[in-house]
């Protein structure tokens, strides 16, 4: 992964000074020497830079990468796991086949930006500027894993991988929504173009000799070979269905893995996760969690890295710490994660305004969408700030877009059989993952990890009964926020002491 920033207009000897403040604020999003890589694109009035985090292609993939016609300028934070498969559709030469980004930038040049993304299966965000046309787009993946904002300015419009790299501008901060690309006419920067490319709303469908469960296990089973890297890797491991399946499953096609799982006293979590472990022969490191008061103490540094004051978004995000720290002490660039099942399968009982479960189709359908249209502000951000803050990548297979389209064109009810959670990806698992890991209960991340919830403070990370002190000296009106739990207005305090309330779309993530 890596952190990415274009500026469009302006004055030109302001540009590269805007890029370089930028990136200095997202230095975690890069590696070494591969940090602060700037270019002043000539004849174009844009300035691009890029702290690289090399997972693949190594030297051949430096950023910005050129077209080979010299026409375009592409910078890429994420990864495209069919990119070789392209390259040989697309007739790459071999010089031209060695990384994902460069792989990217040819087919966006030969084939333009819809047909491209329509093709490449990705977590993502890319910047890229044709220099002939002059024109900027710039896309982000069909559910918004990896993050890419704007901001607006008169003459000006800044992109970047995190918001706050762009809270220096003092403008409105605003997303690229998933599954969008923007087109921007650089001599007419505040002009901006959305189009959607895909859409957790559209209609899919299974062709009718396709059994569900093959189908739906098929594409399972090659998103995560996909995502598995040729060199040793990590995977955070609850010892759940989700995450073993991701293990299960990865360890056939690598089994050089190390898997993490975070503990507290009473933690159901490590228990399974020692089993499965033993049973797959696979390395696990046990992560001691921080104590609630401990973790309380470092809330304001979890707001500042995940960006968000969202209570379901701390709350997951501060046990991590430790987890983090552990992969990162041990070396590992890239982890695996079982996230976005729960959300795909109906792993919840998704119940109405009264508590009763909800049991029409359609309805069920459309809570599943909301969830899904959800993530990119919750529980990926989540991730890929926790993560990306040691300089680690976090692939989640279970979002893949063929997996997603796939369990979307299967009715609820086949998800749902017999009211089970998560009945057809259960049914999946059973094939390769023994009984006490399937029919485990499902538990959150904190729950799971020990963490216990408390009626005021909300519990989870933060469920000990010390005095919550607040932020003094916000410049904005924190009491029109909707709060469930009393810690829920500090969180917005330092939300917006830190400067990210500029982000005012993040008042609509609760979910």
């Amino acid at each position: 992964m890596c952190g990415i920033i274009a500026v469009v207009g302006g004055v030109p000897t302001e540009r590269k000074k805007m890029v370089l403040t930028g990136l200095d604020y997202i230095a975690h999003r890069g590696e070494g020497y591969e940090r602060s890589s700037v270019q002043e694109l000539s004849g174009a009035q844009v300035a691009i830079g890029v702290n690289r985090l090399p997972i693949v292609g190594g030297q051949s993939g430096a950023q910005p990468v050129i077209s080979a016609s010299g026409a375009l300028a592409c910078l890429h934070n994420g990864e495209l796991y069919n990119f070789r498969a392209l390259a040989e559709t697309a007739g790459l030469p071999p010089r031209l086949s060695v990384s994902d980004t460069v792989v990217l930038t040819e087919l966006l040049d030969r084939w333009g930006v819809e047909r491209t993304l329509n093709e490449v299966r990705w977590e993502g965000a890319f910047l890229a500027v044709d220099t002939v046309s002059g024109t900027l787009i710039a896309a982000r993946d069909h559910l918004g894993i990896k993050p890419l904002y704007f901001a607006a300015l008169p003459e000006v419009t800044v992109f970047a991988s995190e918001l706050k790299a762009l809270k220096s501008f003092k403008a409105q901060i605003k997303e690229v929504p998933a599954g969008v690309f923007v087109t921007i006419d650089v001599r007419h920067p505040s002009q901006i173009q959305m189009t959607t490319w895909w859409s957790v709303n559209k209609s899919f469908l299974l062709t009718p000799d396709r059994d569900p469960i093959e189908a739906f296990d098929d594409a399972v089973r090659t998103a995560i070979h996909s995502r598995v890297p040729e060199e040793p890797y990590a995977i955070m491991l609850s010892g759940g269905l989700d995450s073993s399946l991701v293990l299960q499953h990865a360890i056939a096609r690598n089994p050089d893995v190390t898997a993490f799982v975070l503990h507290r006293p009473g933690s159901p979590d490590i228990d399974a996760a020692r089993r499965l472990c033993l049973d797959l022969q696979v390395r696990l490191i046990e992560v001691e969690g921080l104590p609630p008061e401990e973790l309380w103490k470092r809330a304001p540094e979890v707001v500042e890295i995940v960006e968000s004051w969202e209570w379901h978004v701390v709350n997951h995000a501060a046990p991590m710490l430790p987890l983090v720290a552990a992969i990162a002490d041990a070396g590992f660039r890239v982890v695996l994660t079982g996230e976005g099942a729960d959300e795909l399968c109906f792993g919840y009982i998704e119940r109405n305004a009264d508590g009763t479960p909800i049991t029409g189709e359609a309805e069920l359908a459309q809570r599943r969408r909301l969830r899904l249209a959800q993530l990119g502000r919750t529980n990926c951000q989540r991730l890929d700030r926790m993560l990306m803050k040691s300089t680690i990548e976090c692939r989640v297979p279970f979002l893949d877009r063929e997996v997603v389209e796939t369990a979307l064109s299967i009715l609820p009810k086949a998800h749902l059989r017999d009211g089970v959670p998560k009945a057809m990806l259960k049914e999946v698992a059973r094939r390769c993952l023994p009984n006490y890991v399937i029919d485990r209960p499902k538990m959150s991340l904190a729950k799971g990890a020990g963490y216990v919830y408390h009626r005021q403070h909300g519990g989870g990370a933060f469920a000990w009964n010390g005095k919550i002190e607040h932020v003094i000296g916000s410049d904005v009106e924190v009491s029109q926020f909707p709060f469930r739990f009393e810690l829920e207005q500090v969180l917005v305090e330092w939300f917006v002491e830190l400067g990210y309330h500029q982000a005012t779309f993040m008042r609509a993530a609760t979910v």
